[in-house]
């Protein structure tokens, strides 16, 4: 009995020490669940964080990804801006070339005009002395429709002068046909006996000098007595396909020679103008169509009647669709 006392006294010591090592063990343990928790709880909070930085990033990034989006519209909105300037300096090129050129051709038309005046003063042209050569020609005479078909008659025929509506050529009226008409003096005319007519036309612009474009243009109409009742349209006649200002005055000399070659002359002057009426019903004279084409409403009568002489017979021409007015100032007869 006192050996196992003895024995368990010696066996307190190493007992408590163990016991002792124990406790220091559980409480070493227990600090290391401590800081086990501490680390769990730090790793959730890290955790927490990190998922709103990455929240935060994806934001940032759309941001960027945003900003790149408009970044490249803008860059494109700027090449294309880039490009309408390039192309507005290429326009503003073919501008100042066109400039250039408009210089270049005005400096041109002055040079011409320089010399046309140079020309001009050269050639010593009074336009005073034009115009009073119109004034002789209109105050040589003064003849009315009568007297002029008197002064026209022959022996074997009669050359009469009318405008559209059968009046005579000084009747102060715009008109737009001036018509020849031949007819037999007596039934007992040998149908050989004939007259010669020949015309000629000259036009002059609004200055009096004579214009280049026309100068003179004439025809003859030979008549015999087989050839009564013929009709002569001399406007259309002399003034078809011929370009003349608005404006411009005319000189008409009519000739007549019968067959004893006594030959008796007519001078008619006076002034073309588009925007005059015409004081006329029947609309049988000169004009011209819009596209400068002349027409013969004639032309299909005549094709049915192959046996008829031909003949020459006024011409309805259109301007614009409106009839091209003219006015006789007057008349001289020598």
């Amino acid at each position: 009995m006192k050996k196992e006392i003895q024995e368990l006294e010696r066996a307190i010591p190493v007992k408590k020490k163990a016991w002792l090592d124990a406790v220091d063990i559980e409480n070493k343990l227990q600090e290391k669940i401590s800081s086990y928790e501490s680390l769990q709880a730090k790793l959730k909070s890290a955790e927490v964080n990190l998922a709103k930085n990455e929240a935060n990033i994806a934001a940032k990034e759309s941001q960027i990804t945003s900003k790149n989006s408009e970044q490249q519209d803008k860059n494109r909105e700027l090449n294309r801006l880039s490009q309408d300037v390039e192309r507005e300096r290429d326009r503003v090129k073919d501008y100042e070339n066109e400039i250039d050129r408009a210089n270049r051709e005005l400096n041109w038309a002055y040079d011409k005009l320089s010399d046309a005046e140079r020309d001009y003063d050269n050639s010593q042209i009074d336009l005073s002395s034009a115009y009073s050569y119109f004034n002789s020609l209109t105050y040589k005479l003064a003849l009315d429709f009568q007297d002029l078909k008197r002064q026209l008659t022959y022996d074997d025929f009669y050359v009469d002068i009318y405008d559209e509506n059968g009046d005579g050529v000084l009747d102060n009226k715009w008109k737009e046909s001036l018509l020849l008409k031949f007819r037999k003096s007596s039934e007992d005319i040998d149908k050989n006996e004939s007259v010669t007519v020949n015309v000629e036309a000259s036009v002059f612009d609004r200055d009096g000098r004579e214009n280049s474009r026309l100068s003179r243009r004439s025809d003859v109409f030979r008549v015999s007595a087989f050839d009564e009742g013929i009709e002569v349209d001399l406007m259309s006649t002399l003034f078809d396909h011929l370009e003349f200002d608005n404006g411009a005055h005319f000189v008409l000399e009519i000739s007549v020679r019968n067959s004893n070659f006594s030959q008796q002359r007519v001078t008619l002057v006076g002034q073309f103008d588009y925007d005059q009426p015409i004081e006329s019903n029947n609309h049988r004279g000169f004009r011209r169509d819009k596209h400068n084409k002349f027409k013969d409403r004639d032309d299909r009568r005549r094709s049915k009647d192959k046996d008829r002489r031909p003949d020459r017979r006024r011409h309805e021409h259109y301007l614009n669709d409106e009839p091209l007015s003219f006015k006789v100032w007057n008349t001289s007869q020598y």
